[in-house]
């Protein structure tokens, strides 16, 4: 039986303190109708206990335990993708990220009539700044067009989502990822790279993204405390709605600032260089 979405929660080694919230903000989604699958890469025991009392609470959960793969075990999505995904589109959250209420709503829409879609997202800082930010837009033929020819860019896992049948008649699918590629990026560039994709992005953020670089050395559990934080605001609007006008005059800021630095840049004997042009136009015809 189909439901509205697939969402493939990878994760691995001790993430299992993660699951609870990052699956918790799958399953609080204003689309109910979905599937979650976590898929263990290498699991330690207490990430499988993690993921099965999930699964034991919620019926829409399944996990699938394998060995570690090679890379991050990307031949395993490919396999559940093609042989037990019943979604209309697939979404994806890294263990570490949380989904707004309305990300799976946001992203089915927009796949309604595209193959492809990535979204906005909210950047946590370590020292707690949410940074708002949107850094493609696979909908622009020229910002996919630089993708696909350059290759090795693309978005984070947990912004893409993309229909389950255009998945389907890939050539390839997820597979092992070169070294020198991250593996969110391989696979995208391969879905961009198809003639007929119809790519879009959607501006709106959905997605709580916690860097990893952003957090260096920080243990899983530290991590986790993070995002009970931030699990406790996705559930309390009001608290929620105050945190991003924060996020946003600290943009509109941001922005002032920069556009301050240009004008000084720009400036020609201290003036614009449009009236710095009239005023050395005016002194040659004098001559």
């Amino acid at each position: 039986m189909s439901c509205r979405a697939t969402v493939i929660v990878p994760t691995s080694i001790d993430r299992g303190p993660l699951l609870r919230y990052s699956v918790g903000s799958v399953l609080r989604q204003t689309v109910t109708d979905l599937e979650v699958f976590i898929v263990c890469d290498g699991a330690e025991d207490d990430t499988r206990a993690a993921s099965e009392a999930l699964a034991h609470q919620d019926s829409r959960v399944r996990v699938f335990d394998f060995p570690k793969g090679t890379r991050r075990g990307e031949t395993n999505r490919h396999k559940i993708l093609t042989n037990h995904a019943d979604g209309e589109i697939v979404c994806y959250l890294c263990d570490r990220d949380l989904m707004l209420p309305h990300h799976v709503d946001q992203m089915h829409r927009a796949l309604t009539r595209h193959d492809f879609a990535n979204c906005g997202y909210l950047d946590v800082k370590e020292d707690g700044r949410v940074v708002p930010e949107f850094k493609l837009d696979s909908g622009n033929s020229a910002q996919r067009a630089r993708l696909v020819r350059n290759g090795r860019m693309g978005v984070m896992l947990s912004t893409m989502a993309h229909r389950l049948d255009f998945y389907r008649k890939l050539p390839f699918g997820w597979r092992t990822t070169p070294d020198d590629w991250f593996t969110d990026h391989y696979m995208q560039h391969q879905m961009l790279s198809q003639p007929g994709c119809r790519g879009v992005g959607l501006a709106t953020p959905s997605i709580v993204y916690f860097k990893r670089g952003h957090h260096p050395g920080w243990p899983t559990q530290q991590r986790a405390e993070e995002l009970k934080v931030w699990s406790a605001l996705i559930n309390d609007p009001p608290a929620l709605a105050e945190k991003l006008y924060g996020a946003l005059g600290e943009v509109l800021t941001d922005r002032l600032t920069l556009q301050e630095r240009l004008k000084r840049a720009l400036l020609v004997g201290g003036h614009p260089p449009a009236i710095a042009f009239r005023r050395w136009l005016r002194r040659r015809l004098r001559r």
